[in-house]
């Protein structure tokens, strides 16, 4: 997935396709065991223009991944994502990775 196309789609406020142009990404070169592909990707991702959907989306969609030691961005990534959701919504971050982490 280009990055440009995510964004784009945030932009418009189709967070819904965003969100599921992320999972189809991410499980495709999982599945197709192109986990330097998802890393890259991942290493790259601004999460400052994301919101709380897609944040947690990701760490949903990359758990697996991370928790396996496969994406050498993966504690980056959650480390990111916390401080966005720690300004989005500080008072759930702990609702909302729950144990995505």
């Amino acid at each position: 997935m280009v990055l440009d196309d995510l964004y784009g789609l945030v932009a418009s406020g189709r967070v819904d396709e965003a969100l599921e142009a992320l999972y189809d990404f991410v499980l495709d070169a999982s599945t197709g065991g192109r986990f330097r592909d998802v890393d890259d990707w991942v290493g790259r991702l601004d999460v400052g223009l994301l919101d709380t959907n897609l944040l947690v989306g990701l760490l949903s969609v990359t758990r697996q991944a991370r928790t396996e030691g496969r994406l050498e961005n993966g504690e980056a990534l959650v480390q990111r994502v916390l401080v966005r959701l720690e300004e989005l919504a500080p008072d759930r971050v702990e609702r909302l990775v729950g144990n995505l982490i």
